[in-house]
């Protein structure tokens, strides 16, 4: 647009005023018609996780547990009248008691096994009464009241030493079979039984063979009438 050089400064100004006010109209008039963007598309919506939790059915009542039959208890072997010895006393409260574990021999294993199932005692009160009587036999009671009955079966469990064979050999081992045997026994049996091992320099496995032999022994000839 050409502009004449013979225009005032006020012709000048209005001129520039129509300009600039022609070009906001031309940008307005271009704005509108542009198309406005589309609006964002909204996140689906889960329908399963918006829905209210639905309860589950209950379950139907079971049914009562059946009583279990109680287990017949086996009728202990009341000691025969004849019998004078001492027997262990039935299954009780354990009372404080110390851990005695020696190895020993199978056949005496089997036998106190047997002898319990017998007369329902307990292994611990066995080997404890056992040992205490066998004990106070040598001289070492573990308590002042015990009764020791006397001993009229004899018991033999030393094993034959093999030949010296002209030089010094180490003993052989033995071939007799034992068995881990895990009780617990009073404290003032095992006090007299350290005493007992310490001034004889005894072998716990070897005392425990021959007080379970002994006690046995006397119990099972006691016995012996009664079973003919």
């Amino acid at each position: 647009m050409n502009v004449p050089d013979d225009l005032d400064e006020k012709a000048l100004q209005e001129l520039k005023e129509d300009r600039e006010t022609a070009n906001d109209s031309f940008f307005t008039r271009h704005k509108e018609d542009e198309p406005e963007p589309d609006p964002a598309p909204e996140p689906p919506v889960d329908e399963a996780a918006a829905a209210p939790p639905v309860p589950p059915e209950a379950a139907p009542p079971k049914p009562p547990a059946a009583a279990a039959r109680p287990k017949p208890k086996r009728a202990a072997k009341a000691a025969p009248q004849t019998a004078e010895v001492a027997m262990p006393p039935a299954k009780h409260t354990p009372e404080p008691s110390v851990q005695f574990g020696p190895r020993i021999r199978s056949d005496l294993a089997d036998r106190l096994n047997a002898f319990c199932a017998d007369f329902d005692a307990t292994k611990q009160d066995t080997v404890d009464m056992a040992l205490a009587e066998w004990l106070a036999r040598r001289g070492y009671p573990a308590s002042p009241d015990i009764v020791v009955p006397p001993l009229s079966v004899p018991v033999d469990l030393t094993a034959p030493e093999p030949a010296a064979g002209g030089v010094p050999m180490p003993p052989r081992r033995s071939a007799i079979k034992r068995r881990q045997l895990n009780v617990r026994i009073r404290p003032e049996t095992n006090q007299a039984l350290i005493q007992f091992t310490t001034d004889h320099s005894s072998v716990i496995q070897d005392i425990a063979d021959m007080a379970l032999a002994e006690f046995l022994a006397i119990r099972e000839q006691a016995l012996q009438p009664a079973n003919t």
